[in-house]
């Protein structure tokens, strides 16, 4: 009778996936795995509604060649809402809740209310909005904390605020390299000290999670541009180069908290 042998590690490779598959069968696994699955989706949310601000700022600021995009973003952006508080997606711990709707109800209000308002508003609403997404990943980093470890828990909760500092200040900066008189304007200058300061606050609260990574160099690279554009310390910024060092910030950061959201799982 054939008899078919096996080496010593054949079985390995099953073995390792039925563990797995039993791991993700508990429901503490398929918990967690769901939260940070909708915390991916959160996150490119960030992301298009970060665009969406920056095309929308463009087209109120006279660059009608940008108008067609602006509008594909939003599109997508209504989709991607809508395709999120879908009951049946399975995420309405998260997508069903209070804060989520008023994310929702602000969206709505936006996207139709926009090209009535002004540079700056349209920036800071955008930015509200933003931050709003960001209370969501802190609530995916509180639900998982116990599962997923301290660490992780705070790169989800901590890292996201720090993107979104970047990109407002990659947008008010550019605006103030175009237009320098916006130096005299308060409410401008105001916005851009404030969140100067937090992404400063945050970049030294995170320091001990970056163990001398890229991503603390980037951080501080990025906050060192915004300080001398601040300052004028050089009174002819270029921007090409400042929205490329904010931008490789902005990026690595984004690439590092997708990197832990899918450790988490």
């Amino acid at each position: 009778m054939f008899k078919k042998t096996f080496s010593a590690d054949t079985g390995t490779p099953a073995t390792a996936v039925l563990g797995e598959t039993l791991r993700a069968c508990r429901p503490g696994a398929r918990r967690r795995r769901r939260m940070t699955d909708a915390a991916l989706v959160v996150l490119g949310l960030m992301r298009d509604l970060q665009q969406h601000r920056g095309l929308s700022s463009a087209v109120l600021s006279g660059r009608r060649d940008v108008r067609d995009d602006c509008e594909a973003v939003g599109e997508k952006l209504q989709r991607s809402l809508v395709a999120a508080s879908d009951p049946t997606a399975g995420w309405q711990e998260l997508f069903g809740s209070l804060p989520w709707q008023q994310i929702m109800a602000g969206w709505e209000s936006l996207r139709h209310g926009w090209r009535g308002l002004d540079f700056h508003t349209n920036l800071t609403v955008h930015s509200a909005l933003v931050l709003d997404l960001v209370g969501i990943l802190s609530d995916v980093a509180d639900t998982c904390r116990e599962a997923v470890g301290e660490r992780q828990s705070r790169v989800i909760s901590e890292w996201p605020p720090m993107v979104e500092h970047l990109a407002m200040l990659r947008a008010l900066g550019l605006q103030l390299i175009a237009e320098p008189a916006g130096f005299d304007d308060a409410r401008l200058c105001g916005t851009f000290k404030s969140h100067l300061h937090e992404a400063r606050s945050t970049l030294a609260a995170t320091a001990d999670l970056l163990d001398g990574s890229s991503l603390y160099r980037l951080g501080d690279e990025a906050v060192a541009a915004v300080i001398a554009l601040r300052d004028r310390a050089h009174l002819s910024a270029e921007p090409r180069g400042y929205h490329s060092t904010m931008t490789r910030a902005i990026d690595a950061w984004y690439a590092q908290i997708r990197e832990h959201l899918g450790a988490a799982r």
